[in-house]
């Protein structure tokens, strides 16, 4: 069962196009991290130039689940897109990485 099923309804009001229940939980997981590194300096890399995030960075970012590591995980991944012109499909799936093995990579 999806831990944060309380947030469900709330997406499902917010957002009545996504219609699937994988696409509300990305949804609940991009709120969970964007919530968490949205006054953080240090992260420019992981938003677009409009001020915009990068979803699927997010999605990785907030099943992160814990602020403190979200924050610490987005400062590394976004030093990394800085350093090593990583793409977004990179960033992400080095987020993933992170994720499964916890360790900074």
């Amino acid at each position: 069962m999806f831990k944060h099923q309380d947030f469900l309804e709330q997406i499902r009001f917010l957002h009545p196009d996504v219609k699937t229940n994988r696409g509300m939980q990305n949804k609940v997981y991009e709120v969970l991290a964007v919530s968490s590194i949205k006054d953080l300096s240090g992260v420019e890399q992981i938003f677009t130039q409009e001020g915009t995030f990068r979803n699927s960075i997010m999605i990785e970012l907030g099943r992160l689940e814990d602020p403190e590591t979200i924050r610490t995980v987005a400062r590394h991944i976004n030093q990394r897109m800085k350093d090593e012109k990583l793409s977004i499909k990179q960033a992400a799936n080095i987020t993933r990485l992170i994720r499964f093995t916890g360790e900074l990579i």
